[in-house]
């Protein structure tokens, strides 16, 4: 069984960000993760059948690393359903 790290993802959609932590064994495995657990009461304006766009968007343009920062990822979907949806994944530590 491979070590899994904790995970928190920033989620920026609408007017509201959202929060999600998890325990994954790398950044995609805590997005799919995020995104698997997404249901119809789950975020305003996202619902199941969304999960299929984004899961479809993150495999043509996955997260990027962003730049000068230590375990920080971005991933962004500017025209998701007509608005702007942004994904941070923070690979973070317990104490």
């Amino acid at each position: 069984m491979e070590k899994k790290f904790p995970y928190t993802l920033i989620i920026n959609y609408l007017e509201g960000t959202h929060i999600y932590q998890t325990m994954a064994q790398d950044e995609l495995d805590a997005f799919s993760i995020w995104v698997n657990s997404i249901n119809d009461k789950t975020y305003e304006g996202i619902d199941k059948t969304d999960s299929k766009n984004i899961i479809a968007k993150m495999e043509n343009d996955p997260p990027q690393l962003i730049s000068g920062a230590l375990n920080c990822w971005c991933a962004d979907i500017p025209n998701f359903k007509g608005n702007y949806l942004s994904i941070n994944i923070v690979k973070t530590y317990e104490k």
